[in-house]
């Protein structure tokens, strides 16, 4: 299993985007408070990334904000990957433009059963992961890889908003 962060610099994200923006029309979110991760969700981003809150054993101690600050996304398409590839059943991709304003957070999560995929559009914002004593921050046109174990959390430290395009690969 790698557990890394690979930054890298990409020579066409328009093509990125337009990959992405291919997979379909998904409904923006109504609030920015608020997402629609199935039909009975009716819970906020906090509640959110409470589900990926990892567990004692999993972070090792590692500790860092609990709850979003100056975070919201759009999401661009979701599609069901049922039926595309062998072993893909119940797997949606889902691409989202994610935006973190100044002195914004994305809380601490892990990503097990869960590989995403950030690439920074604009903007600085810095991952603390537990898997490292030392921030790394990226900037635009750099790739965060996030895998199997990876436990970790996002600020924005600038004094500009950050957007990001996260494709992740998760349940339905």
């Amino acid at each position: 299993m790698i557990r890394a962060t690979i930054p890298r610099r990409l020579n066409a994200p328009a093509a990125v985007l337009a990959a992405v923006l291919g997979l379909g029309a998904a409904p923006a979110l109504a609030h920015p408070d608020h997402l629609d991760v199935g039909p009975e969700w009716e819970g906020t981003l906090a509640e959110l990334f409470a589900l990926f809150a990892p567990g004692p054993a999993m972070a090792q101690g590692f500790e860092g904000p609990t709850e979003p600050v100056g975070l919201s996304f759009e999401t661009l398409a979701n599609p069901d990957l049922t039926g595309e590839l062998p072993g893909l059943e119940g797997r949606k991709l889902r691409a989202r433009l994610w935006t973190l304003e100044p002195g914004g957070v994305v809380p601490v999560h892990s990503h097990a059963n869960r590989p995403a995929y950030i690439y920074v559009l604009e903007g600085t914002v810095t991952e603390h992961r537990s898997d490292s004593d030392t921030p790394k921050s990226y900037g635009p046109g750099d790739l965060s890889v996030e895998e199997d174990g990876v436990v970790h959390w996002w600020e924005n430290a600038g004094d500009i908003p950050v957007r990001m395009l996260g494709l992740d690969l998760h349940a339905n």
